[in-house]
């Protein structure tokens, strides 16, 4: 019979204890003829910095930004002649 071969990688960090799960679960799949786990050395986490998140815009500052808005909207009306 011809039987066709499928390849797969995956790379993704786990503990021990996952590990050792995941091979006794592999080695009962019967279509899973061949698997190879190996591993890497640890790699060391990066430190996420976050930017402190943008103060709200007061009310004054809303109505300025509608009013520029409204401006602009009107010289494009214009330009296009609307």
């Amino acid at each position: 019979s011809n039987k066709g071969y499928d390849f797969f990688t995956a790379e993704f960090y786990a503990e021990p204890e996952t590990i050792e799960e995941l091979n006794k679960k592999l080695k009962l799949e019967q279509q899973i003829t061949r698997y190879l786990i190996t591993k890497s050395p640890a790699i060391k986490p990066v430190k996420i910095r976050r930017t402190p998140p943008a103060k709200a815009p007061t009310a004054e500052e809303q109505k300025v930004e509608k009013a520029e808005l409204k401006e602009i909207d009107q010289k494009l009306k214009e330009i296009f002649g609307e």
